[in-house]
């Protein structure tokens, strides 16, 4: 990697916040290697790669000027290639927000799991003491 950047400048390209980029390198979404700093370790990224990547997010296709003529199979084969990586972004989007989506419904899960359990002790603190109670008041008139 000759070009080097950070996650938050790789965020910035690519438009999306520093999480998404953390959860891109390590889902291998994003290419890119941890490298030991005085600070710890830190993620660099290949600049170009991420400049491409954002190009593909944000449909942006450059257009050359054609010297030589190109030959059917290659042209059908690079637009299969586009069209391919294009998709593979659009999926990619997409999975982040099911991904998302899913994490905010665990965690409110979670919660209401929580919630219940804590209810349950309390029924279950509540019925131990009417036994102890219905208990006590037998003794008493058994004495």
């Amino acid at each position: 990697m000759k070009n080097r950047i950070g996650v938050k400048e790789a965020a910035e390209i690519l438009g999306v916040s520093k999480k998404t980029v953390y959860e891109r390198l390590r889902s291998g979404k994003i290419n890119a290697e941890k490298i030991d700093t005085k600070h710890g370790k830190k993620w660099v990224i290949d600049r170009d790669e991420i400049e491409e990547s954002a190009k593909i997010e944000k449909g942006v296709i450059e257009v050359q000027e054609v010297k030589e003529l190109i030959d059917k199979e290659q042209l059908k084969s690079d637009l299969i290639n586009a069209i391919q990586a294009r998709n593979k972004q659009d999926i990619d989007k997409a999975m982040d927000k099911v991904d998302d989506s899913i994490k905010r419904q665990n965690e409110l899960l979670q919660e209401q799991q929580r919630m219940l359990e804590e209810l349950q002790r309390q029924v279950d603190k509540t019925f131990i003491d009417k036994v102890k109670d219905n208990f006590n008041k037998l003794v008493k008139k058994l004495k």
